[in-house]
C-alpha cells in the first residue's frame, strides 16, 4: 500500500501539495492532464506565448444555487482547525461515477487533511509557515463538480482573470484560469480542478 507520506513537494516552501490518491486518479479522463502544479505550469507556459488573454471588468452574477454541501468529516475538521488556508479540489470520474477529491492545508498548524467525497482519508504533518498566512477569500464549499465558468466566477466572485487555452494534444477542450490566489481548470466548459494558494506575509 502506498504511504500517505509519498508526495510531491512545493519547491518554494517544501510543502506537500498533492495527496497520493490524486496520482491514482490519473486513470480518469482528465486527471492525468490536470495533475500537479509543475505540470500545469509547463502546460500554461507553452500556451501563454500565443493564445492566453486577460479578462478584466467581469461582473459575476450572484450565485443562484446552494453551495456544495460539506459532510460531517468536513464539519469536524473546520470545528477543530478552521477554514483551510489553502486547498486543492479535483473532480474526476471512476466507472462513470463523479468523484470529488480534496486536500485542505493549514500552514500555521503544520497540517494537511485529505478527503474523498467528503470522507476523511488521512492527516499528515507538513512544514509550518514561518510568517503569518494571509487569509484567502475562498472556501471549498464554493466549488461543485463540473460547474460552468459563469458559475465559478459567480460563486467565487472573481471579476478578473487570465485564461490559457490548452493545446488539443495536451487537453482537448481544456483551459486554465488564473485569478487572485486561485487557479482552476475547465475541460469542455466543465470545472475539473481548483487550487487555492496561500500567501505568507513577511515577518
Amino acid at each position: 500500500m502506498t504511504s500517505w507520506k509519498d508526495a510531491d513537494r512545493d519547491p518554494r516552501h517544501g510543502l506537500r501539495r498533492w495527496p497520493v490518491w490524486i496520482g491514482l486518479a490519473a486513470t480518469s479522463t482528465v486527471a492525468a492532464l490536470l495533475i500537479g502544479a509543475g505540470a500545469l505550469a509547463l502546460v500554461a507556459r507553452s500556451a501563454m506565448a500565443t493564445s492566453s488573454r486577460m479578462v478584466t471588468g467581469a461582473v459575476p452574477a450572484a450565485p443562484t444555487w446552494a453551495p456544495h454541501p460539506l459532510g460531517s468529516d468536513h464539519a469536524v475538521t473546520i470545528r477543530e482547525h478552521g477554514i483551510p488556508q489553502a486547498f486543492t479540489i479535483l473532480f474526476y470520474e471512476e466507472d462513470g461515477t463523479p468523484v470529488r477529491g480534496e486536500t485542505w492545508s493549514y500552514y500555521d498548524q503544520g497540517l494537511e487533511v485529505d478527503f474523498v467525497d467528503g470522507e476523511l482519508q488521512g492527516e499528515r504533518t507538513i512544514d509550518m509557515a514561518t510568517g503569518d498566512v494571509i487569509p484567502v477569500p475562498y472556501r471549498p464549499d464554493q466549488f461543485a463538480a463540473f460547474m460552468s465558468l459563469a458559475e465559478v466566477l459567480a460563486s467565487a466572485q472573481i471579476d478578473h482573470y487570465l485564461v490559457v487555452p490548452l493545446e488539443d494534444g495536451l487537453v482537448k477542450g481544456g483551459e486554465i484560469y488564473y485569478a487572485d490566489e486561485i487557479m482552476f481548470g475547465l475541460k469542455d466548459g466543465a470545472l475539473r480542478y481548483v487550487q487555492v494558494l496561500a500567501l505568507e506575509g513577511e515577518e
